[in-house]
């Protein structure tokens, strides 16, 4: 996972460290505003849109790309800058994430589909009412995944993930990860 954001006070900061990445600094150059009001808007926009921490990550991706944009972007479009960002945080994920939004996205299609079915049969009500629970258990799967690395850790392994990947890392800036 690449760590691009702190969360301060609720809100995420781009790392001065981020910029390092030209996609990410061009952005930011971009931007001669003193306030950088124009970059900072984009940077929030790429946290939400592409962070596994971002309160719209329980969004299918497609919703999750029309809310960002409607709330960050302020009904502007993705410009060959920003989509060129969007495409290397994205290529910057790591296999859990990979899986997790691979997953989340199949459950998505899976459970649109058994809304649209116009089928009415028990055992497809029973199906759905499954589906429906299947994000339940992916944090559950994601606390266990903590837990695992938790051991890791006190047997000396490294570890190479932040585990908890649904819920907002709302933490003091001085948190060792």
């Amino acid at each position: 996972m690449l760590d691009l954001f702190d969360i301060v006070k609720g809100d995420p900061i781009i790392k001065v460290s981020s910029l390092y990445i030209p996609e990410l600094k061009r952005i930011w150059d971009a931007d001669t505003d003193p306030d950088k009001i124009n970059a900072t808007q984009k940077l929030v926009f790429l946290y939400h849109y592409t962070q596994p921490s971002s309160a719209y990550a329980s969004l299918p991706d497609a919703t999750r790309l029309e809310q960002c944009k409607q709330a960050f972007l302020l009904g502007t479009d993705i410009d060959l800058e920003l989509q060129n960002a969007i495409d290397t945080i994205k290529a910057g994920r790591s296999a859990t994430e990979l899986l997790h939004e691979s997953a989340k996205n199949g459950m998505y299609k899976i459970a649109r589909y058994l809304d649209e079915t116009d089928i009415n049969n028990e055992s497809i009500n029973k199906m759905l009412s499954t589906i429906r629970g299947i994000p339940e258990i992916i944090e559950v799967g994601s606390k266990t995944t903590k837990a695992l690395e938790e051991d890791m850790r006190k047997a000396g392994k490294k570890v190479g993930f932040k585990s908890d990947i649904l819920t907002d890392h709302n933490i003091d800036e001085d948190e060792d990860w």
